[in-house]
């Protein structure tokens, strides 16, 4: 283990705040290679680890995304060996806020799929899923025809904020049907 890996890992678990999320948010920002390991850490399914590195980076994104921007391609490509589910809904608010790159287009639309279709699956990861789902279907009549019957099958089951969130999406799809008849 390097001093960086080490000194992150140490500061990660002497403390669990949002203050120390922030500092460690700060020290990624200002050294790639803090950023590097927090990733790296972020993806390491090693609990409570992940799950500590896992908030830095959120709060890195919220900050200053174009940090984390270079690893999205990451993100993807390791999204199905995520163990923890608080990790898995930490990536996914990411993800749901970036461009996801075409190339991962058609893995992203079937991960979606497959949680927003799992009723094990936490209600945030759904919404995230619902939203990248959207983004990467918004131009596609097929794909948001899908996305609708998936909202048919959840709903009776579905908590107050997936039914929420399908509402906004279900409204958002109905005015690209309406603008794409004029």
């Amino acid at each position: 283990m390097n001093h960086v890996n080490q000194s992150l890992v140490d500061l990660l678990m002497e403390e669990h705040s949002g203050q120390r999320s922030e500092l460690i948010a700060m020290l990624a920002f200002e050294n790639p290679e803090v950023c590097e390991e927090l990733v790296l850490l972020t993806f390491s399914n090693e609990e409570p680890l992940s799950r500590r590195a896992a908030w830095p980076l959120r709060k890195l994104y919220d900050h200053h995304p174009e940090k984390i921007i270079p690893y999205i391609d990451y993100f993807v490509l390791q999204l199905r060996d995520l163990k923890s589910e608080s990790v898995l809904r930490t990536i996914l608010s990411i993800l749901s806020r970036c461009t996801i790159p075409e190339e991962h287009h058609g893995v992203m639309l079937e991960f979606c799929e497959a949680k927003i279709l799992n009723a094990n699956t936490s209600i945030a990861s759904v919404a995230n899923c619902i939203d990248i789902y959207y983004a990467i279907a918004s131009g596609e009549p097929d794909l948001l025809r899908e996305l609708d019957l998936m909202f048919e099958i959840i709903r009776p089951t579905a908590s107050a904020g997936v039914r929420s969130k399908m509402g906004i999406i279900h409204r958002k799809i109905n005015k690209l049907s309406i603008r794409k008849q004029y």
